[in-house]
């Protein structure tokens, strides 16, 4: 089999479906992946590390008891900084902004779906146009 990491959105949920592996096998292979790379990309701002793990393992229950929650439950995503993610703080790329500001909306109405997300991507800030012809 494929290492967890590289299997696409619609192989994970065929496998969640077959038994073959659970949302948590998933989202442990994604966490260790994140900290192997993350010194070398600096790819996320903040990873929620326990809160993915609670939430794949509620749809790892749910998966066993054929009922996920809809098209995508247990699969991970990471979510950009420019949007808002509840509870998180929303920084937008901007070392302006205070770290303590929360988001108060989920984007793309992923979490109803069951899906696991719980980091946020880094955002690099805009360049700027000086200099620019």
């Amino acid at each position: 089999m494929s290492e967890l990491t590289d299997l696409t959105a619609v192989r994970l949920v065929d496998g969640y479906r077959k038994g073959e592996f659970s949302p948590v096998d998933v989202v442990r292979a994604a966490l260790r992946r994140a900290e192997e790379t993350q010194p070398l990309v600096n790819a996320f701002v903040r990873i929620e590390a326990r809160a993915a793990l609670e939430q794949a393992e509620a749809s790892a229950g749910r998966w066993r008891r054929g009922e996920p929650r809809g098209l995508v439950d247990g699969v991970p995503v990471s979510v950009k900084d420019l949007l808002l993610l509840r509870g998180g703080p929303t920084l937008r790329g901007s070392r302006t902004l205070r770290a303590e500001a929360r988001g108060t909306r989920t984007p793309l109405r992923w979490r109803g779906c069951g899906s696991t997300a719980r980091c946020s991507s880094a955002a690099r800030p805009p360049r700027s146009s000086a200099g620019r012809a």
